[in-house]
């Protein structure tokens, strides 16, 4: 079964776990916006679930934003390190 991935930013909500780790880890609204827009997709290991990828300008690690694509829940933020 493939999944059709939202890219709309409007389709998707933090939820109160990602909003607490986007303050702790100073990462910008509208970086989030733009990685869910247009970063890389990857599949995780929950179902339904995926995680999106994008470098934001000025920061050295890239933002990475899990979601569940079907109910728009943003489940966590966080920069990736290598």
């Amino acid at each position: 079964m493939s999944l059709s991935i939202p890219r709309d930013p409007s389709h998707y909500q933090l939820t109160i776990h990602a909003k607490q780790r986007r303050r702790e880890r100073d990462i910008p609204l509208d970086a989030i916006a733009a990685t869910i827009e247009e970063g890389e997709v990857r599949r995780t290991h929950k179902s339904g679930s995926r995680l999106f990828v994008s470098d934001v300008e000025g920061c050295d690690e890239p933002l990475g934003v899990v979601a569940d694509v079907t109910d728009g829940d943003i489940q966590t933020v966080c920069w990736r390190t290598s």
